[in-house]
């Protein structure tokens, strides 16, 4: 590989069982591709406590396996378990690319994550606010989807 050229990192979003599934695909073909991809597969996990008191990135991190959605099955020792949060805007895109002030709202359970999404976002033209809750924030920011299409068809209804 010629010092140019960087790795490629991969990430799967997601710690259903569907995802863990594909996650233990992908991590064995990563590491064959060990000229093209950053060997540690990212598997992006909304945190989750489990029945005895674990949150979920941890017993994937720590026992390879991911004991709520896929128990029983190894997930290899290059996929790496991190929390992952959600993050709601209702600004129309070229608003933010503009600078226009926007405001948005992220959903996580750590405050770490927290931090560090403040940090990359937060600026004068953009605020943001935390909810601890990230289902929340999913649904809600479903349903600004459908409020705003029903406002739109009201008034071309008027």
């Amino acid at each position: 590989m010629a010092s140019s050229e960087q790795l490629k990192q991969v990430t799967v979003i997601g710690s259903g069982n569907w995802r863990t599934a594909i996650a233990i695909h992908i991590a064995e073909k990563v590491r064959e591709l060990k000229d093209k991809c950053d060997q540690k597969l990212i598997m992006q996990c909304k945190e989750e406590t489990l029945e005895n008191g674990k949150k979920i990135t941890e017993v994937i991190n720590k026992h390879h396996e991911n004991a709520k959605y896929l128990p029983h099955e190894r997930i290899p020792d290059n996929v790496v378990a991190e929390p992952a949060g959600s993050l709601c805007i209702t600004n129309i895109t070229h608003e933010v690319a503009e600078k226009v002030f926007c405001e948005a709202t992220v959903g996580s359970h750590d405050d770490n994550h927290s931090e560090i999404v403040r940090e990359l976002f937060d600026t004068p033209n953009f605020r943001l606010r935390f909810y601890p809750d990230i289902e929340i924030i999913e649904i809600l920011g479903g349903l600004k989807n459908v409020i705003a299409m029903c406002a739109g068809f009201n008034i071309r209804a008027a």
